[in-house]
């Protein structure tokens, strides 16, 4: 028997695991959200421009506890001959990102916050702290990444401003929301990059980050041209040195630009494990049906050729 003849016979929906969602925020607060959670009000309207109110299931990989490595190894038979993206994700649940790491998902839609969390998070807005399987409820998550659910998770309600972080360095997770729907939203999106750390995957990164890394770049841009132009110079004045002199001008201006936050939260956006860590967000409540029927890379904001592979960092930031 052919090994496409083989997936065939193997296939069972859902075998692999699953997870959706997506959060909804009404779009007059985008802007104060925005501002609220940090960006700054220069930023706001560069922000409002890439919310996208439907955006939050997890994506794990081959070192969850609960991967189904039978079909993760027909996953990689079936990419030996050819067979498409399409084709494999619909035999077997599995999927490689944009890093080229294989993922399946894993179901988020029976995740909640606690009773006990919810308790805290209304009785106060002040932030209060706790291991992670005791502010969200997701045994199918914790099953799957037992690392992840004793590290520690801080969490506070806020006015409007809906904010979270993921510390590399620690594990632990930090979130804020003005309700409950939102807060989990957020902290699904902050463990999605605890898993990235735990499976090497794409990592996410933060918008100051990016602003830095752009300056740098345009600097290195700048400096290789500027070398060009004194061996250009060597043949004197003319067509090829204007050319070089016109690109070196036109990257000082970028330069400026970037210096001022220019590009950032752009950059932001594209980086790889916040896409991701977004889909999570989008995918979130979707049924068995849905999560089958739409595949993970067709429901990612950033296509995956638009994608930056962060090289990672000490903290991941969420902006929604």
């Amino acid at each position: 028997m052919g090994l496409l003849s083989r997936a065939a016979k193997m296939l069972v929906p859902g075998a692999a695991g699953a997870g959706v969602g997506y959060a909804v925020a009404p779009d007059d607060k985008r802007m104060e959200w925005a501002v609220a959670g940090g960006a700054g009000a220069s930023m706001a309207p560069l922000l409002a421009k890439f919310i996208d109110p439907m955006q939050m299931g997890t994506f794990g990989g081959q070192f969850a506890k609960t991967a189904n490595k039978p079909m993760l190894g027909l996953a990689r038979e079936m990419e030996k001959v050819g067979a498409s993206r399409e084709a494999i994700w619909d035999n077997t649940g599995w999927f490689k990102g944009v890093d080229g790491k294989w993922r399946f998902e894993i179901d988020d839609s029976k995740s909640g916050i606690s009773n006990g969390a919810m308790f805290e998070f209304y009785s106060s807005p002040v932030a209060k702290s706790g291991p992670a399987n005791t502010v969200l409820e997701h045994a199918d998550l914790f099953n799957a990444y037992p690392d992840v659910a004793g590290k520690t998770t801080r969490f506070a309600r806020t006015p409007d401003a809906i904010s979270g972080s993921f510390d590399h360095a620690t594990g632990n997770v930090d979130a804020s929301a003005p309700d409950s729907a939102h807060l989990r939203s957020a902290l699904l999106h902050e463990n999605q990059h605890a898993i990235q750390q735990q499976e090497d995957f794409a990592r996410g990164g933060n918008p100051t980050h990016m602003a830095v890394l752009r300056v740098s770049d345009l600097e290195n841009q700048i400096a290789q041209e500027k070398d060009a132009l004194m061996e250009a110079l060597d043949d004197g004045e003319g067509p090829a040195v204007w050319a070089i002199r016109d690109k070196i001008t036109a990257l000082q201006m970028r330069l400026a630009g970037a210096k001022n936050g220019a590009g950032a939260m752009d950059d932001y956006r594209r980086i790889a494990g916040e896409v991701e860590a977004r889909n999570v967000q989008t995918r979130r409540d979707f049924t068995p049906e849905q999560r089958r029927a739409r595949p993970p890379w067709t429901t990612q904001d950033i296509p995956d050729d638009q994608q930056i592979i962060h090289p990672g960092g000490l903290l991941s930031r969420y902006r929604p």
